[in-house]
């Protein structure tokens, strides 16, 4: 049986820093790598040969599915995976995109995770977009910026499918020069979409996406009305555009023009977490403290049934379950119902027992319903403090003393002693601790161990 071949498709232009990376993921499973460069003016060619690329050049019109069309001339592989120079094919998606690599009698198109790197180097955004797709079967892009090819099969009446590819996107991450030059040619492809279609409901929505990005809420608002007042967005897109627009509306304190827009969401799609998020901070900022504790556990509940069977809005979110519980545990102890806080933070402690808010807000409970037991069982099975932490541990070990509680007291400034063996203020108290609890020997002990570090 005759392997399905693939071919790698790329629009560059001085992506020297990147490409290397991008092009070492993918070297194992392309048969064929097309480059098309823009312009380039620094190694980005080198490195594509280095590679065994072939490269083409086309002069940049200002239009990226110009370009990306122009690359697919040059594919000869029966699939094409289409990808940027910011980002990684993950290494332990290679065998699943292998097997997706199947014979097709109509356009197949299949939805790839990204994994979107933000500023802050840490935090993580999932979306997903049609990367891969059947080649020879009239497959195309459309759209001036935030090209697409979804429109094509559709008109093709081919079949978009899930798979379980990851990509990982470093391009929201950058800062600087590039950053600012990336959002200068964003805005001006964008304005051009809308005032070339401007009853083109996607590029409103996508013009909106940018000024929102950038803290233009009036701007955002004013293209996502008309996004939304031409109504020609597929569903699962159209569930998304009224979240972001009463995400707007919700930073302008327009809170009943957002709670609108979240239920015309929710009535599109109920699986979901973003407009369920948005239910929960709407209930916070109104203190309606019975109702943002709901909307969270409906947040749990979508959150399974997305991992079970997936997105329906490839927008949307998902949210650890542990941070969730820990939120949920808070709400019920500022309602003083101190048993369901317990249950919720033990629940987040046994989804990642390394959460370390969890282990703080157990501790204050304990602290605060007088569980001296609890308390010092927490503490004697916590070994995840570090520094940070000490100021936490300072003031929680001060209130036991107030109370009395000198015994678990001394827990507290074991601890702290145990990440900074020289912290005077834990020594100090710790000597008056053992001259309380009447362990008068180890009381001067330490009295004369803060001699000698003086």
């Amino acid at each position: 049986m005759k392997k399905n071949s693939l071919s790698l498709c790329m629009i560059v232009k001085n992506e020297a820093e990147s490409l290397a990376d991008c092009l070492h993921s993918v070297k194992d499973i392309a048969d064929q790598m097309v480059i098309v460069d823009t312009g380039s003016s620094d190694q980005t060619l080198s490195i594509a040969n280095k590679f065994g690329a072939e490269v083409y050049n086309f002069k940049w019109q200002n239009h990226f599915a110009k370009a990306r069309n122009h690359s697919l001339q040059y594919a000869n592989g029966d699939w094409i995976l289409w990808m940027d120079a910011d980002e990684r094919l993950m290494p332990e998606s290679q065998e699943n995109l292998k097997k997706l690599l199947q014979n097709e009698n109509k356009p197949v198109a299949y939805k790839v995770q990204i994994q979107n790197l933000q500023k802050d180097q840490k935090t993580v955004i999932i979306s997903d977009a049609h990367r891969l797709f059947t080649n020879h079967q009239g497959v195309h892009f459309s759209g001036r910026i935030h090209e697409q090819i979804s429109p094509s099969i559709k008109k093709l009446d081919g079949e978009i499918r899930n798979s379980g590819v990851n990509i990982f996107h470093t391009g929201y991450s950058f800062t600087g020069d590039r950053e600012a030059k990336k959002q200068s040619r964003n805005k001006k492809l964008l304005t051009k979409m809308v005032e070339e279609e401007p009853e083109n409901a996607y590029a409103h929505y996508t013009l909106g996406q940018f000024y929102g990005m950038n803290g233009q809420q009036e701007k955002a608002i004013h293209h996502y009305k008309k996004a939304y007042q031409l109504d020609t967005l597929p569903p699962n897109m159209t569930a998304s555009l009224l979240n972001v627009l009463s995400e707007e509306l919700f930073k302008q304190n327009k809170l009943p023009g957002a709670e609108n827009y979240i239920e015309k969401s929710i009535k599109i799609t109920e699986k979901q977490v973003a407009a369920f998020y948005l239910k929960y901070k709407l209930a916070r900022a109104r203190q309606e403290t019975d109702s943002a504790i709901q909307n969270l556990k409906t947040i749990l509940k979508n959150g399974r049934l997305i991992q079970k069977s997936g997105k329906n809005i490839s927008t949307d979110v998902l949210i650890e379950a542990d941070k969730i519980q820990n939120v949920i545990g808070e709400l019920y102890a500022s309602k003083e119902d101190f048993t369901q806080a317990k249950i919720y933070f033990n629940k987040a402690l046994q989804k990642n027992n390394k959460n370390k808010p969890v282990r703080k807000n157990l501790i204050r409970l304990a602290n605060q319903t007088g569980d001296w037991k609890e308390l010092k069982n927490i503490l004697q099975n916590c070994s995840i403090w570090d520094e940070v932490d000490l100021d936490f541990l300072q003031k929680q070990g001060k209130l036991l003393i107030k109370k009395g509680k000198y015994k678990i007291a001394l827990t507290f400034y074991d601890q702290i002693l145990n990440i900074d063996a020289d912290n005077i203020l834990a020594m100090k108290r710790k000597a008056g601790l053992f001259a309380k609890t009447g362990q008068e020997q180890k009381a001067k002990e330490m009295v004369m161990k803060l001699q000698e570090l003086k």
